[in-house]
């Protein structure tokens, strides 16, 4: 057994992703709502059996768990494996040979650390440090603060992290790659006379530094970052994360902030679940990474800053993904460090004093224009109005709608008429089988959900033979199903499986001794799975993977449903038949078998008078 397989046998899928987003169980599997898209009927479906998940909403993907960790952490497979055998105590030693993009971030991630060291030692322990070190006491900024966050200086040296690297074995290229040189005529230090703080992702990897000059009135910018690299992206980045992961959950909640010192400071007096964006705003995948350790987000905003675009994108992306989401409304002109070094109870109070987003929104509007004036309440509405369109939440909607009416003194007819023009109708969500059929034939449907419906009989083999007998490999028109349907006929019969319900067990006659002395074997599909050639796997995965058992809850339902699927199935194969068999009624033999089909389908279509389907459309 290899490696892979080794890891998928000691951590078991359903448990792994549990940790990660709420599953229920639906039937044989489990469900929710995928945490890849937006969505408000639940898509995304684990085959404990299986040991995959499949996304049937818009994502229409799935996998396995390196899969599912690579596309949460949006990481490669290499990285995926590291984790994993870390996870499940394997030490990996076949997958020396990585790929490209994985050695390089690795390298990075070296280059990075060793940098981050060698910047706080300079801080700390060098004298070249010491003017950047009053600086943070000056700033209250303690001891084990420097230490726990990895704060240093990089001195105003046009060469310092460059030679040391260089001497640690990294090339030019390689250092430049991690953004920490830049190349003109010659190689340069990018951070130099600053201080550095160590920017690490959730994974406590370094992947870049930020740097603050010590002169506020220094000409060009009193902050520089690290540009892109493959292990830095700004609007994947939320400083401090790494370090307040545990109060985030435990709290259930995060403060979000604009500076690392906010972060650094609040620390200090206690609330350590904050972290800062490396940004204007929250992005998007900012607030999926949050959402994996609270729905709650609490923004410490500054006033003026309730009326800019990005805030309002921010705060908008955060409801699409289901964050509720709070404002700590700092006083003009400060900020979260800024207000701590004044008067650290302060702080804790306006934190405890936190309001909803929506409240915020109104009274900023209402604080920067003149409500008693109809351009004052033109103006409002034109700025609320939008941000009230985007509300997902009809409730919560409806809510604003009414106190916006009533602070303006106005209708709330007037104001629903207003908003209606601004919000487009949604498309009409479509249940989870039509959202997986989308651009399928009616033929394809059937076969599909046939097939679905036989793994999950008790009695698979005598329910395949009876349709075998039916002219089943005739009758369907997939290449991939049919190829699947005839290897599960062989492995049935190879296997010896035999088909019994527990039912028939307690009430057969036979004794226990003749049941044991024979061989039966159980129907498993991790058995036939691996009896399958790899390039019919995903057949099988997806189709297993449909969740038919809510609505066919009992064996008999099954059976009785598959009957009627297949039944409709040949009606589609007769009539196709009889289509292409009127163009040559002429020749010898075509109209007896004209008037055999006919016949059949006038049979099959009588008896499906009166019934019909439970899931198909």
């Amino acid at each position: 057994m290899d490696e892979i397989e080794q890891i998928k046998q000691k951590i078991d899928l359903v448990d792994f992703i549990s940790q990660h987003i709420s599953l229920k169980r639906a039937g044989r599997n489990f469900k929710a709502l995928c945490p890849f898209h937006q969505e408000k009927t639940p898509s995304f479906i684990v085959s404990p059996e299986r040991q995959i998940w499949h996304c049937f909403g818009a994502c229409n993907d799935g996998g396995d768990i390196f899969k599912f960790l690579m596309k949460w952490e949006n990481i490669d497979f290499y990285s995926a494996l590291k984790i994993l055998a870390q996870k499940a105590g394997i030490k990996l030693e076949k997958f020396r040979v990585q790929s490209s993009e994985f050695r390089e971030k690795e390298k990075i991630y070296e280059i990075n650390h060793l940098a981050s060291e060698l910047y706080h030692y300079l801080l700390i322990s060098h004298r070249v440090g010491q003017k950047a070190l009053d600086y943070l006491k000056q700033r209250g900024i303690s001891q084990a603060s420097i230490k726990k966050f990895a704060l240093g200086y990089a001195p105003d040296s046009w060469q310092t992290v460059l030679p040391f690297l260089k001497k640690k074995g990294y090339g030019e290229e390689e250092i430049e790659k991690a953004g920490l040189i830049i190349h003109a005529t010659r190689y340069y230090d990018r951070f130099r006379g600053r201080i550095i703080f160590t920017l690490k992702d959730h994974r406590e990897n370094v992947v870049g530094f930020s740097g603050r000059t010590l002169e506020p009135d220094l000409k060009g910018a009193k902050y520089i970052n690290t540009p892109e690299t493959p292990t830095y992206h700004k609007s994947d980045l939320l400083y401090g994360l790494d370090l307040a992961k545990k109060a985030i959950r435990q709290a259930n909640e995060v403060i979000i902030t604009e500076g690392e010192f906010d972060v650094i400071s609040s620390f200090q007096t206690g609330i350590e679940n904050i972290v800062a964006i490396k940004g204007s705003a929250l992005t998007e995948n900012q607030a999926r990474l949050l959402k994996r350790f609270t729905e709650n987000i609490t923004l410490a905003l500054d006033a003026d800053l309730a009326g800019e675009e990005a805030t309002r994108r921010g705060v908008e992306t955060a409801d699409q993904i289901g964050l509720f989401v709070k404002v700590i409304q700092l006083p003009k002109g400060e900020d979260a460090d800024s207000l701590i070094r004044k008067k650290i109870n302060h702080w804790q109070k306006i934190v405890k004093a936190s309001m909803p987003i929506y409240d915020f929104f109104l009274n900023s509007a209402f604080n920067r224009f003149q409500a008693e004036k109809p351009q004052g309440k033109r103006e409002i509405a034109r700025e609320l109005l939008p941000i009230w369109a985007k509300i997902s939440d009809p409730i919560l909607q409806a809510h604003y709608l009414k106190i916006l009416a009533q602070k303006l003194k106005i209708s709330e007819e007037s104001l629903i008429i207003a908003l209606d023009k601004l919000i487009k109708k949604p498309e009409t969500k479509t249940e989870e089988l039509i959202i997986s059929n989308k651009g399928k034939s009616r033929e394809e449907i059937l076969e599909e959900y046939f097939f679905a419906i036989i793994l999950k009989l008790k009695a698979i083999k005598k329910f395949l033979a009876l349709f075998w007998e039916k002219d089943l490999i005739t009758v369907f028109q997939s290449p991939a199903i049919k190829k699947v349907l005839t290897k599960l006929k062989e492995f049935l019969e190879e296997k010896r499986v035999e088909d019994y319900s527990s039912s028939e067990v307690e009430t057969s006659t036979e004794s226990r001794s003749s049941r044991q002395a024979r061989t039966v074997t159980k129907f498993k599909i991790a058995d036939f799975a691996k009896a399958l050639p790899k390039e019919l796997l995903p057949v099988l995965d997806q189709t297993y993977l449909k969740n038919i058992e809510e609505s066919l809850k009992s064996e008999p339902a099954k059976e009785k449903e598959i009957i009627k699927v297949f039944r409709e199935r040949k009606k589609l194969f007769l009539r196709r038949k009889l289509k292409n068999l009127a163009t040559k009624i002429k020749e010898k033999g075509v109209k007896e078998e004209f008037r055999k089909a006919s016949a059949e389908l006038r049979s099959l279509e009588q008896i499906d008078k009166n019934t019909r389907m439970t899931l198909l459309p």
